[in-house]
Formats: structure tokens, C-alpha cells, sequence
């Protein structure tokens, strides 16, 4: 499907806010996926991948979750001395208020079906899509990848809870892609998790991929694996296609 895209701004808390959008050239509506950033930002990775969404039939959308501290933050896969402090500038209750001004903004689009949103993200992103899917009732369905911090074990202003603690009021059913080797979330706190929405009777679909690790979906980096790659996009579009197109 033929996609066009274009960067929009809108009013963010206290700052502008970046929206990168991709979306069918064909007219009609579609359903949402938010694509949720890793930590280097919205750079060309998460861009092809909001691209490639909206190539199966979504109107997808990536915010730029750092503009509090700059505009349009792009760094390295090699600069993680230079990620550290803006990635830990982030509060979980920011994050869940501009999820809001991201759905508000949604809502105004021709293409766009608000009643069909669903949320997807690597690394820290996969653990957005996490809290989205678990504190938004406006989220259909989540996808999560590799998303660090799933069990924080020492919380703190930025993360007063845990982010699996919210498991409780997760409404959304969650799909969950993880490596075998990675060690943030490590595969004992994913069986954890796992777990615990059996428990709870969530609707989920968690899987480990034997050799991957951290960042396995990114071709870019050096710890891609395609096959794990290939599987959890095929799983994901199958996800989406029953919670968002039915």
C-alpha cells in the first residue's frame, strides 16, 4: 500500500511536541498504531517502521518523547553516555499525560480511527506501550518488545510503581516479544510477568526468542536476528489484524 508521510507539531506539555505521521495514500479510515520510540529517538529505524505500518493498513504515528528536553533528540546506537541522562529525564507520569495530547491529536485526523488505537515500542518504548495498554482505555490492543524496566526494582520519582504492577488494570490484550539473552528485561522477569496476567486472566501472547537479545528487531544494530525479527512481525500483524481491523 502506497504511504505518505509528513511531520506535524502539536502543544505539548509546556513545550512543542513532534508527531512523525505515515499513513495510506488511499483515502478511507484506518485503524492506529502509536509506535513508541526506542531511546536514541525518533530517528530512521523508527521511522521505516512507522512507514511500514502504515503499509499494511494503519495510520501510524511517532512522538517524539523528548521534547521536553530538546527538540527532535536523535542519537547513535553508540552514544549511550549521551542517552542515559535525557532517557532518565523521563517521568512515567509525563509519559502518560502526553499519551493523552497523542490521542487527542488522533482524533482530529480524517484517516484516522480513534476507536481502533493500538500502541507498539522497543526498549523503553515497548515499556510505554506497556503502561498505555495498561492505563488508557482508549488502547485497543499493545504490542511490546524487548521493553526495559518491565519490573523496576527500585522505583523512584521518575517510576513511583513498577510498571508490571499495573498489570492489574491492564484492559488492552498485550502482545509480548522478548529476547532469550537480554538482560534488560531479563527471561525470568518476562516467565514473571507472564505469569501474573495468566493469573490475572489477561489476554496475552508472551514469547522468548532463544539466542536474541536486547534490540533483536532492529536491523541496525548489531544484536539483530532476523528469524526472531520475521516472527515477531508476522505475530504482531496477526495481533493487530484481530484486536484493531475485526
Amino acid at each position: 500500500m502506497e504511504v505518505v508521510t509528513r511531520k506535524e507539531t502539536v502543544s505539548g506539555d509546556g513545550a512543542p511536541m513532534s508527531i512523525y505521521v505515515a499513513e495510506p495514500k488511499a483515502a478511507g479510515t484506518y485503524p492506529v498504531v502509536i509506535v513508541f520510540m526506542e531511546a536514541f529517538g525518533v530517528n530512521g529505524h523508527i521511522k521505516k517502521l512507522t512507514e511500514r505500518f502504515a503499509a499494511e493498513g494503519y495510520f501510524a504515528v511517532s512522538p517524539d518523547v523528548y521534547y521536553r528536553q530538546g527538540r527532535d533528540l536523535v542519537m547513535g546506537y553508540d552514544e549511550i553516555s549521551k542517552i542515559m541522562p535525557v532517557m532518565q529525564s523521563i517521568y512515567d507520569t509525563q509519559s502518560n499525560a502526553d499519551l493523552r495530547i497523542v490521542i487527542d491529536f488522533i482524533k482530529g485526523q480524517k484517516k484516522a480511527r480513534a476507536d481502533r488505537i493500538g500502541t507498539t515500542g522497543y526498549c523503553m518504548g515497548g515499556t510505554l506501550s506497556w503502561m498505555a495498554g495498561c492505563l488508557n482505555k482508549d488502547v485497543k490492543a499493545s504490542a511490546v518488545y524487548y521493553s526495559g524496566g518491565l519490573i523496576t526494582k527500585q522505583t523512584n520519582t521518575r517510576r513511583p510503581v513498577s510498571p508490571h504492577a499495573y498489570a492489574e488494570v491492564l484492559s488492552a490484550p498485550v502482545l509480548g516479544c522478548f529476547g532469550e539473552e537480554d538482560r534488560n528485561p531479563p527471561a525470568a522477569d518476562v516467565r514473571e510477568v507472564d505469569a501474573l496476567l495468566t493469573k490475572l486472566n489477561k489476554v496475552h501472547d508472551f514469547k522468548i526468542y532463544p539466542g536474541a537479545g536486547h534490540g533483536f528487531f532492529c536491523e541496525e544494530r548489531p544484536s539483530f536476528q532476523k528469524a526472531a525479527a520475521d516472527d515477531a512481525w508476522t505475530r504482531t500483524m496477526a495481533w493487530f489484524t484481530k484486536y484493531l481491523k475485526a
